[in-house]
């Protein structure tokens, strides 16, 4: 139950969709499998947010 600071919004609510899937991957794969997918996650929001600073500019 982290992110709770956030209070309740659609991004709340996209965070448990996205920690509901990950440990979908865990229980059905390994650790290692939902690490992968968590770091690929992280990654393309990296990448979109350096995009997106880009496009303002």
């Amino acid at each position: 139950l982290g992110h709770v600071q956030y209070g309740f919004t659609p991004i709340t609510v996209l965070i448990l969709i996205i920690g509901l899937v990950l440990g979908l991957i865990r229980r059905r794969t390994n650790t290692t499998t939902a690490m992968i997918v968590h770091t690929g996650y992280n990654f393309v929001l990296g990448l979109l947010a350096l995009l997106a600073s880009f496009l303002v500019q």
